[in-house]
């Protein structure tokens, strides 16, 4: 009973199995989930598993009282709304309820339990206001003339000079394959041709359009070509875009690349204990939103709804000082009515 499985995929496998479906298409059901999302749940499914044979409790069919005391257990470990949110998606795919018409998502305790949590320990989102564009774009135009940067200067300038021109997420730029550039004398297209975060059937890929640009300091085209100069003799057969910047060179890693844009945000002045790498996508289509429709800006960035941009990437530029002088401004707004 203490010898639990290692696959957390070895729940859905059963789930599936005790409904006659054939190891063919368990196969396939199982390459469903991403490695993104099979690695999120796989904690969950391991600890459900964990949690079942200390209780002697079916990990395929389920009370949702059992659930109920998992979920209670992971929250007495101290985890947020968020995470519980997950390990809820992750049994909702795999389990049966007993007596229930409900899928673990869907049971209105469950989703009450949930409400309950939030109200606890909610939610919120990571960022109230975005650094301004303007402070690492002055920032990158200093790394010049780019035949003087070091290969590790011109990595880190291309990488983020990408992010936000496209304002893709470094996943999209870690599958970036030179096979797909297309070059042309106003630019370079490059389609991503990669199942990425938002790929979905019937969805559009994201296509980054890259135009050279009159400053040279900033052109990302002329930087690109830079870039792959510098690289050509370093890749071997890697047509991946970014490769490593030390030997052995390899094809970078979307954490390698992440690294990479945080390490530039921190040179250039961005508070990176708040900040992280993919706030580039925030800053870069909220500065984006106020020059180009909202129809064109959801096309570019990926997104099906406007309600995604709206609710986490459209913020204000501000800084702290800013928001208490905003605030001071509404006082004293208030205070201008009282007539003495």
């Amino acid at each position: 009973m203490e010898e639990v499985n290692s696959s957390s995929l070895s729940i859905v496998r059963n789930n599936l199995a005790m409904q006659g479906v054939s190891k063919a298409a368990q196969d396939i059901i199982c390459k469903s989930w991403r490695l993104g999302t099979s690695k999120q749940y796989d904690t969950y499914l391991k600890r459900w598993e964990q949690f079942c044979c200390r209780r002697k409790v079916d990990t395929v069919f389920a009370f949702v009282t059992d659930i109920l005391d998992f979920l209670v257990e992971l929250f007495n470990m101290g985890l947020k709304y968020s995470a519980l949110n997950t390990a809820r998606s992750a049994l909702s795919s795999t389990i049966v309820l007993h007596d229930s018409v409900f899928s673990v998502g869907q049971h209105p305790l469950v989703s009450r339990f949930l409400k309950g949590v939030f109200e606890q320990r909610p939610a919120l989102p990571r960022y109230n206001h975005v650094w301004n564009v303007e402070t690492v774009l002055n920032f990158l135009e200093k790394l010049s003339p780019l035949v003087s940067l070091t290969l590790s200067q011109l990595t880190i300038k291309l990488v983020t000079l990408l992010c936000l021109l496209s304002g893709q997420r470094c996943q999209s730029l870690h599958s970036l394959n030179m096979n797909d550039f297309i070059w042309e004398p106003e630019g370079v297209t490059i389609p991503i041709t990669s199942v990425i975060k938002q790929s979905k059937p019937n969805r559009a890929q994201p296509v980054l359009v890259l135009p050279l640009y009159s400053n040279e300091n900033l052109c990302v085209v002329r930087t690109l070509n830079e870039y792959i100069s510098r690289t050509t003799n370093l890749r071997g057969n890697i047509c991946n875009l970014f490769i490593t910047t030390v030997k052995p060179y390899s094809i970078a890693s979307k954490s390698t690349i992440a690294r990479w844009v945080k390490s530039t945000l921190r040179q250039a002045g961005i508070n990176t204990k708040v900040f992280s790498a993919h706030s580039t996508r925030a800053a870069s289509t909220s500065a984006a939103s106020r020059n180009i429709s909202l129809t064109a800006l959801l096309k570019v960035a990926g997104w099906a709804s406007c309600r995604t941009f709206q609710k986490f990437y459209d913020l204000p530029v501000d800084t702290v000082n800013d928001t208490v002088a905003h605030n001071a401004d509404f006082a004293l707004s208030v205070l201008s009515s009282h007539k003495d």
